[in-house]
């Protein structure tokens, strides 16, 4: 595999729809990673669960 092949493959996930990694939700905004992705409410949850206080603009 080249470099050029692994671009194209990445260039094609784009078009397929992205779920959060942890409650599999496809509606909400998501933070995409390499590897996995997050949408607000799991972010938050791991925020509380990890002692992380937001600001009230970082709920929204």
């Amino acid at each position: 595999m080249t470099l050029n092949d692994e671009i194209t493959e990445v260039e094609g996930e784009a078009d397929a729809p992205r779920s959060c990694s942890f409650c599999g939700d496809t509606e909400s905004k998501l933070v995409a990673g390499p590897e996995a992705n997050i949408c607000a409410a799991c972010t938050r949850l791991a925020c509380g669960v990890l002692g992380i206080k937001l600001s009230s603009s970082d709920t929204e």
